[in-house]
C-alpha cells in the first residue's frame, strides 16, 4: 500500500505528464505518454478516492480538487477521439487535449504558489 507521500508523488508526477511539458516530446514518447502512462495514471492518481486522501491530508485545496476531477472526466472522455487521430499534430492542437494540458499546467502553478 502506497503512503500519502508517496500518493501525493504520483498525483504530481501524473499532473507533470498531463502538462504542457508533454508537447515537446518527439512523437513516439508523446504517444506512448498518451495513450499508456497517462490512462491508468489518471484512472488511479487523480481518482477522487485519492483526491479526498490528499485533501483530508491537507496537500491539495477544493480548487485543485475541483480542477483534478475536471482534468480526468475531459481525459476519459477525449481518450478514445484522440487515439484515432494517427497524426500527433493533430492531438497537440485539438481543442480537447488543449484543455487537458492547461488545466494540469494550471493545477501545477496553484500546488506551487
Amino acid at each position: 500500500m502506497l503512503s500519502e507521500d508517496e500518493r501525493y508523488d504520483l498525483f504530481k508526477c501524473t499532473l507533470q505528464k498531463s502538462s504542457s511539458n508533454i508537447l515537446s516530446m518527439n512523437d513516439d514518447d508523446f504517444r506512448y505518454t498518451l495513450f499508456e502512462e497517462l490512462p491508468p495514471d489518471i484512472i488511479s492518481f487523480l481518482h477522487n478516492n485519492t483526491l479526498d486522501l490528499l485533501i483530508d491530508e491537507g496537500y491539495i485545496d477544493e480548487t485543485i480538487y475541483k480542477k483534478c476531477s475536471e482534468l480526468r472526466e475531459i481525459y476519459i472522455g477525449e481518450e478514445k477521439i484522440l487515439s484515432k487521430l494517427s497524426d500527433m499534430d493533430k492531438i497537440r492542437a485539438s481543442t480537447s487535449f488543449r484543455r487537458i494540458i492547461k488545466l494540469a499546467d494550471e493545477i501545477i502553478n496553484l500546488l506551487y504558489i
